[in-house]
């Protein structure tokens, strides 16, 4: 480590060799050392051994302009990039760091962006950190609001798992397909209080076929069928507790519906809801 003031005063021979030598050792040693040379000349540079990695700074006649980290250990040398500038691995606190542990973070300790050979991850690191996808005049096309868990598609302001602002078209929706063996049952839990209508139907046994309107969570209720979908009623079903020959739904205060085959033979069905929380 050498550092000159790149001044060689009048003097005697011996020492003039001497500050010659301290001179032309501060040049090729870049100037190293653990502070900034004290006189420095625009365009000089300096490096920095204070930091860890070291740092390659050029000084720009005010301030030190980081340039590139040199890992002595690693025997590796990176640019160092502005802050929330995108290198090729991986960003943190402006430096390129390993990009497979690291990911793409925003110079502060949550990862943003992860790419793996297996996945993309987008909020790695659980943070509320909400992401937003525009369209050519939709400015909330995609919004996922990590604070709360929810996804909207036309809003920004999602109130359930998935709101959407506009229409919604699909060729064909099943929610949920089950087979079912004689004295078996099944439940769906719709992870909280909800009322609305469950559609039922079935190619194996014309007592699974229809519509009912149903609640579940506090007062369930299972009740105004339309075709006939089952037995209805309220509790919980275990796969002999409704009547032999029967096919039963029942409504909980557990949140779910529960769905028993007694008709003496396996049973294969669709259910489809159109409910809401309440």
């Amino acid at each position: 480590m050498s550092q000159h003031d790149m001044n060689i005063a009048n003097q005697g021979f011996p020492a003039f060799r001497t500050d010659l030598n301290n001179a032309l050792l501060a040049l090729v040693s870049l100037s190293s050392g653990s502070s900034a040379p004290p006189s420095p000349t625009q365009y000089q540079l300096w490096l920095d051994t204070s930091a860890s990695p070291l740092l390659l700074k050029i000084y720009d006649g005010v301030d030190w302009i980081a340039l590139s980290s040199i890992n002595t250990s690693s025997n590796t040398a990176m640019p160092v990039l502005a802050n929330d500038a995108l290198s090729g691995n991986a960003v943190h606190s402006g430096t390129i760091s390993d990009f497979a542990s690291q990911g793409i973070d925003d110079n502060a300790t949550a990862i943003r962006l992860t790419l793996t050979d297996s996945e993309t991850v987008i909020n790695g690191s659980g943070a509320a950190h909400d992401m937003r996808v525009e369209g050519d005049s939709d400015a909330n096309l995609l919004v996922v609001k990590a604070n709360s868990d929810k996804v909207g598609i036309g809003t920004n302001a999602p109130a359930e798992k998935l709101q959407v602002s506009g229409v919604v078209r699909a060729n064909a929706f099943t929610s949920y397909t089950f087979t079912l063996a004689d004295d078996a049952a099944t439940s769906i839990d719709l992870g909280a209080a909800a009322a609305g209508w469950c559609f039922l139907s079935s190619f194996s046994a014309s007592t699974a076929r229809g519509a009912f309107l149903f609640k579940v969570g506090a007062s369930p209720l299972a009740d105004t069928a339309l075709g006939t979908p089952g037995t209805l009623g309220t509790g919980t079903l275990a796969g002999a507790t409704g009547v032999d020959g029967e096919f039963t739904v029942r409504a909980h205060t557990d949140n779910k519906l529960y769905f028993e085959n007694r008709t003496g033979a396996s049973l294969g069905f669709t259910v489809a809801l159109v409910a809401r929380h309440v």
